[in-house]
């Protein structure tokens, strides 16, 4: 491979780890600066929240861990709960991405094929 150095130190790898470090070193008083102006209710309800969902998570990975949703008829209720609260979340995400995606950049209109072409220009914007 390329940039790698006997198989000891890959210097990509390196250089990533440098930008990361120096982002860290920089970014870190910017981000402190912000969490300073925000109003101190609004980071207790954030922290909270935050403690919240690591608590469920951390209750769904004992579940896991110890085999329990096999055997416990609760513990499998609360799993698919979870996970439905999960992937309701996902696609909620999804779903807002998608939309400010599709406003910031709008599909383009194609004019039909024109007679006896099966297929438009661009063969990515085949019809389904």
């Amino acid at each position: 491979m390329p940039f790698n150095l006997d198989g000891y130190v890959c210097l990509g790898t390196s250089a990533c780890g440098a930008c990361w470090r120096c982002g860290g070193k920089m970014g870190n008083p910017l981000l402190l600066a912000l969490y300073g102006l925000l109003p101190h209710r609004l980071i207790a309800i954030i922290l909270w929240a935050a403690l919240v969902i690591f608590a469920i998570d951390a209750v769904g990975t004992l579940l896991a861990m110890l085999g329990l949703r096999y055997r416990w008829a609760a513990g499998a209720e609360i799993e698919n709960r979870l996970a439905n609260f999960t992937v309701n979340t996902g696609m909620a995400l999804l779903g807002w991405v998608e939309q400010r995606m599709n406003k910031a950049h709008p599909a383009p209109d194609l004019p039909a094929p024109a007679p006896g072409q099966k297929h438009h220009l661009c063969r990515r914007m085949q019809p389904v």
